[in-house]
Formats: structure tokens, C-alpha cells, sequence
């Protein structure tokens, strides 16, 4: 089983790039001031047995190519495109257009990587920032995703957590944002289209790493971003609002009608920290009051709970309260969710009365959250 797993990733690998294909005729690039590069980066998401969510992953990366050859490259962007097409083989590439079809350059080859390992994500992120020099960076993550909660929690099921299963093959957010710290340059966004990536601990985590934060409050459904429809949005000049707007658009038309995405100011994580320090000093929530909270998860007792909803129910100061809501309108300028969200860890759909575009776990009584005081966001809250 784990030989024909690997014969068959390694063949949608080979499928992904026949209509890229390597320049063989020694085309080079005109020279033209780079004014952005986005980093695509997608780790090896299943185990040593298992593909993970390589299919829809490679599907992914043939949609950025489409948008790519619509657009006619995106004058001053580049590309580059790491990605694992079995468990022990990942390729940097550059992807770029020319004559009308997308073309890939492979930059360089990797073995048998640790994605547990901060330095080899340095590495990795050093070696496409590099290839692709520009004046603003950004990032766009795929795989599976399961916030701040550590690795090794992570539920098995074939939703979107950062990376694969456990092991070598998943990364712990904090290790990601100290990552991405490390090489120094700021990210303008990072996109994560992994499950329950919108919380405040991660968002707090990668407050010095990147201006904006793209992820999902729920689980996303496999097939992932439409990149071939939205992807625009996020050249050039991103426009958040659009992005998350046709995201929204095309899963509520979905065979499976079930999507939340926000935009997240990762800048105001440090004002929200403050407000939030103040608010527990204060108050605590009790069991009759939790049980009201919006839960945005599939968990059982649940994870991650909406977090103005929570905020709301927990302080009943009121200048405390609508210094918190101008907070919010900084930290989430945009989000959207369809009415009903769904969860393949509970194996059903539950209802969205309240959303603000972001989580908080700081209330969970799941086993799984038993951690949270460990994280970055709790010790300085309280």
C-alpha cells in the first residue's frame, strides 16, 4: 500500500507540471524592478503510509498557474513554489509566464526534510526570498491545520492542519512564526488555507512576522481556495475584502456550501493583547454562560470559540466592551462565513448565529486546549 502511495503521488506530481514545464531553451527573464514575491509553501501533508491532501494540493497549484497564464504573469510578481511530492522528496520551483504558458524552473531539490524543525523552514524560506529578491514579501501556506493547538493534538481526518499528521511532517505555529521572523524579512500577508488557522494565539504569534493574516476560523473543505477565481485578489496590491468576499461567494454556491475566511491585522494583535489583560483582570466566565458562546469548531467540548461572542458574554464594563469592538474592527477589517459551517470531526453542520472572523480557546474545557496557557497570547493576557 505505502509503495502504490508513493508510485501515485509521484505520478500527479509529474501530471502538475507536464503543461508548466522546465524552460529547456534557456529563456531568460526581462529585466524588470520586482516589486512583490509570494512563496507558495506546501509541505508533505499526509505520513510516511498516507498522501494527505496531496491531490487537491497539486490541484491547487495547477489553479495559481491558470491564474498566472490569465493574467499574463502579473507584471512585477514573482512565484516560487515549494512543494513535497512524496514523504521524503520536496522541489523549489519558479513559477513564471511566458508566450503564453506558465513555465517552472526548479531552483532546488530536497530529501527526507524535518518540517518539525525551525531551521529547515529557515532554510527553505531563505532560499525562495533569495531567488526572488523584491520589495515586498507574502506567503501562501496549504495542507492540513489545526491553530495553536501542538502537533501532536492534531485530528486525523482529511480537512485542512499546518503540514501532515505528526512527526517530521508537522509544524508547530509558534515555530513557523519564529521561522518566518528569522529571515528577516516581514511578510506583507500569509495565507493559511488549513483548517482553524483564524485564531488570536496564532495571529498574536505572527504579529512580527506579517502585516496581515488569510486563514479560516472552521475547517476548510478539501478542495480549498479557488485560487483560479481569487488568486488576482492577491497580487499586486492585495485586496483583502475581495479575496475574502470570493471566497465566500463560491462556497456558498458549492456542492458543499460550507466556508469561512478572514483578513487579519496581525499589527493590532499587540493593542487587542492589551485590552484583553485588562478584561481578565477583571472578569472570568462561568459554565452557564460558556455553554451560549458561538463555537466555530467540531470539537467536543469545543476549541475554539468566537471571540467577540466570548468577550461579550465574559466583560460587563461597558467602556471595556466598546474599546474591545474598536479593537476588533482593527484586527478583523474583513470576514465572512456562510450560514452553516461544517465539521468532518463531528461528521455534521452546525449553525453560524455570530461571527467575528476570529477565535480564542481561552475558555476550552476540551482536554486538547490543556496547553493554552503555554502560548504566546495567554501569557500575556493573563
Amino acid at each position: 500500500m505505502r509503495k502504490y502511495l508513493t508510485i501515485l503521488a509521484a505520478f500527479l506530481f509529474a501530471i502538475l507540471f507536464v503543461a508548466c514545464g522546465k524552460d529547456d531553451h534557456g529563456n531568460e527573464r526581462k529585466d524588470q524592478q520586482n516589486e512583490q514575491t509570494i512563496i507558495l509553501f506546501y509541505p508533505w501533508s499526509g505520513s510516511a503510509k498516507s498522501s494527505g491532501l496531496y491531490a487537491f494540493i497539486a490541484q491547487n497549484v495547477r489553479e495559481v498557474q491558470q491564474a498566472i497564464v490569465a493574467n499574463k504573469g502579473f507584471s512585477r510578481s514573482r512565484f516560487i513554489c515549494f512543494m513535497s511530492n512524496t514523504a521524503s522528496s520536496s522541489v523549489l520551483l519558479e513559477m513564471r509566464y511566458s508566450k503564453g504558458k506558465c513555465l517552472c524552473d526548479t531552483l532546488q531539490r530536497y530529501q527526507s526534510l524535518d518540517f518539525s524543525d525551525q531551521r529547515t523552514l529557515e532554510d527553505i524560506f531563505n532560499t525562495a526570498i533569495q531567488a526572488a529578491p523584491a520589495e515586498r514579501y507574502a506567503m501562501m501556506v496549504g495542507g492540513h491545520g489545526s491553530g495553536w493547538l501542538p502537533s501532536t493534538t492534531a485530528a486525523k481526518k482529511v480537512t485542512r492542519f499546518i503540514g501532515g499528521f505528526s512527526g517530521q511532517f508537522a509544524t508547530d505555529t509558534d515555530v513557523f512564526a519564529k521561522a518566518l521572523k528569522a529571515t528577516g524579512q516581514r511578510m506583507e500577508f500569509v495565507l493559511f488555507d488549513n483548517c482553524y488557522m483564524a485564531n488570536i494565539e496564532v495571529a498574536y504569534d505572527l504579529r512580527e512576522s506579517t502585516d496581515f493574516m488569510i486563514a479560516s476560523t472552521s475547517e476548510i473543505i478539501e478542495r480549498g481556495i479557488p485560487y483560479d477565481i481569487i488568486f488576482k485578489y492577491l497580487v499586486g496590491t492585495p485586496d483583502y475584502q475581495l479575496f475574502v468576499q470570493g471566497f465566500k461567494d463560491f462556497y456558498t454556491s458549492y456542492v458543499f456550501p460550507y466556508g469561512a475566511l478572514s483578513a487579519i491585522d496581525c499589527t493590532q494583535a499587540e493593542r487587542m493583547a492589551d485590552v484583553m489583560r485588562r478584561i481578565n483582570a477583571r472578569f472570568s466566565i462561568g459554565q452557564s454562560q460558556l455553554q451560549a458562546v458561538q463555537r466555530l469548531d467540531g470539537y467536543s467540548p469545543a476549541v475554539f470559540f468566537d471571540m467577540a461572542d466570548y468577550v461579550h458574554k465574559l466583560c460587563t464594563d461597558e467602556s471595556l466592551l466598546q474599546e474591545f469592538d474598536e479593537g476588533m474592527q482593527r484586527l478583523v477589517p474583513y470576514a465572512q462565513s456562510t450560514p452553516n459551517l461544517f465539521s468532518e470531526i463531528s461528521s455534521s453542520a452546525f449553525r453560524v448565529n455570530l461571527f467575528s472572523g476570529i477565535t480564542i480557546s481561552d475558555p476550552s474545557l476540551n482536554e486538547m486546549a490543556n496547553r493554552k496557557d503555554e502560548t504566546n497570547w495567554y501569557k500575556s493576557t493573563h
